[in-house]
């Protein structure tokens, strides 16, 4: 029993790491495909609001990358193929205080970021 219950303690510590550093699904292997699917590095979450990377000055981009890698769980592949193609989109579908958290973190850094609301009524 006790040992049943440690195997169950070790797995739950294995689950909380990989929630804490991101899970082994979102890991995109770029070097085996020579076109980068660009719709499979938007997140998407359960709100109405998109963000988008418009601009990234090249004095800035090194911070940009950073945090992009930093908010995103990301590669730095994945992050210099957003900043070199601009405008993108990197979240879409979250809520307004996390986009309006977003823009802030990248427009401190030099970046621009647009927050676009998907409201039918709009």
């Amino acid at each position: 029993m006790q040992t049943l219950l440690f195997l169950i303690a070790i797995l739950i510590l294995i689950l909380r790491f990989f929630e804490f550093f991101g899970s082994v699904g979102k890991c995109l292997h770029f070097d085996e495909v020579e076109d980068i699917d660009s719709s499979a590095l938007c997140k998407f979450g359960h709100g109405d609001t998109d963000v988008i990377l418009t601009n990234v000055p090249p004095e800035y981009k090194t911070k940009i990358l950073e945090i992009l890698r930093h908010l995103m769980k990301i590669g730095l592949k994945e992050a210099q193929f957003i900043t070199e193609n601009t405008p993108f989109c990197i979240y879409k579908d979250i809520g307004d205080e996390q986009a309006v958290n977003i823009k802030f973190k990248i427009e401190q850094a030099g970046g621009r970021i647009d927050i676009i609301k998907n409201d039918e009524n709009y």
